[in-house]
């Protein structure tokens, strides 16, 4: 039996696989990108801005997102199997300061020119045109950690040129820090004559960038229910932590008498609707709505028939917590999950059934359908048909006091929500004393 997949089309935004525009005049600005000798690590060809600092350090990232593209997919025109032509220095009419980074290029004769500010006409040689093919790029030029493949630049260079070691020792440390040097010219003539069109790029799994255009639908990825899951616990598991904070701050104000309104009011006041999509865990593009949403069309859920309902419990979850007592209804509705009898409901454990009629009763008062009176007699489990064998005022002092004994996991409606819930409803509680409950939702 194959085992049923929805369509994933959200991409990780960690995994810098967004889309990058370059456009025509970043990539007029890369044209008249400088070159300097970086000497960390082991040393390499540098791009430097109009101010002969290091580009790495600019303050604009997306001059950087566009660059790191050009070095990756631009490319040379070649005339048979020769690379030339004349470079433009950006070293004349600079002063001696602007020389500075010059002064490190292992091979004199290659800072000289440079600093001369004179145009250069410039052929590569065949070594030139190996080491360079081999280089490991990057926005900034050439990787000074590992400019060809490994830290140990000398073997990797001897294996590129002289592999079968022709040359002696001294012979060839010279000839090393010459094509070294050259191939300062080498970057400068390709950030001068390589050619990219302004484009739309996206950077795959596999770290290759390829062009896409703007109307490109995002590719998809056939996940199981349990893959689609996991991808998206850690997030939910970091925004349920950083309410059930707020709320627990909340919670102190209101239970003193320094903090009044309906849960709807402080849910505006204090922004709890964006402790969802926030920065914590894992970000992807769109929003965590989108996911859920395309997750239950995906994935529906019943009760008798989804024996952890994750998507809906988790989907009710946001919505209850963003004051939105109406989509969570509905949401908890369609899997047959906001009509629940209090005799199914344990309490003593973490479980679907009983996380489903506690988030039903919070979207039942917030939404109106529940009066103050019965709500609060429902928390203290003196309401009739809400009263359960274990009421749930001791549950939410349980999950609050002593989280540790129960379990959490992707797919188990989790202790982080649980906190998160009970938090809401021990806000809406209003204090220990009922007489002096305050009367706000």
């Amino acid at each position: 039996m194959v085992e049923q997949t929805g369509l994933w089309t959200w991409r990780n935004l960690e995994e810098e696989s967004s889309l990058t525009e370059v456009t025509a005049e970043q990539i007029a600005r890369i044209r008249e990108l400088a070159v300097i000798w970086e000497t960390a690590e082991s040393g390499a060809a540098a791009l430097a801005d109009d101010g002969f600092f290091e580009i790495d350090d600019t303050s604009d990232p997306q001059l950087l997102a566009a660059l790191e593209v050009f070095m990756a997919t631009a490319t040379l025109d070649k005339s048979g199997d020769t690379i030339g032509g004349l470079i433009r220095n950006p070293y004349a009419g600079a002063t001696q300061e602007d020389r500075y980074g010059l002064e490190s290029t292992p091979a004199p004769e290659i800072a000289q020119l440079l600093a001369s500010g004179e145009d250069i006409a410039w052929q590569a040689e065949a070594d030139e045109i190996i080491l360079w093919e081999n280089a490991s790029l990057r926005a900034g030029g050439i990787d000074p950690k590992r400019p060809f493949g490994t830290g140990n630049v000398s073997r990797d260079v001897r294996a590129l040129i002289d592999p079968d070691k022709q040359l002696s020792n001294a012979a060839f440390a010279k000839r090393r820090k010459w094509l070294e040097s050259r191939l300062m010219l080498y970057l400068l003539f390709f950030v001068q004559n390589a050619q990219l069109e302004p484009s739309l790029w996206r950077r795959g799994t596999d770290w290759q960038w390829r062009q896409v255009s703007a109307d490109e639908p995002p590719p998809g990825e056939a996940l199981t229910r349990v893959e689609w899951a996991d991808r998206m616990y850690l997030q939910n598991y970091y925004e349920n932590r950083d309410y059930t904070e707020t709320l627990h701050a909340l919670i102190h104000l209101a239970w003193n008498n320094r903090l009044s309104g309906s849960y709807a009011q402080l849910a505006e006041q204090f922004s709890l609707a964006t402790h969802f999509d926030g920065p914590g865990g894992t970000r992807y593009e769109g929003t965590v709505e989108e996911r859920f949403q395309a997750a239950l069309a995906a994935f529906p859920e019943r009760r008798g028939e989804t024996p952890r309902p994750w998507f809906t419990l988790s989907y009710t979850r946001i919505l209850n917590a963003q004051a939105r007592f109406d989509d969570a209804r509905r949401v908890l509705e369609a899997a047959d999950l906001f009509t629940i009898p209090a005799e199914e409901v344990d309490l003593a454990t973490i479980n679907p059934i009983a996380i489903a009629w506690a988030e039903g009763l919070i979207a039942r008062h917030g939404s109106g359908m529940m009066s103050e009176d019965e709500f609060q007699s429902a928390l203290s489990g003196m309401h009739s048909a809400w009263r359960t064998p274990l009421d749930l005022w001791h549950f939410i002092w349980n999950v609050r006091h002593d989280p540790d004994q129960y379990e959490e996991g992707a797919e188990s409606p989790g202790v982080g929500h649980a906190r998160a819930m009970v938090a809401q409803l021990e806000l809406a509680r209003g204090g220990y004393d009922p007489d002096q409950k305050l009367k706000r939702f």
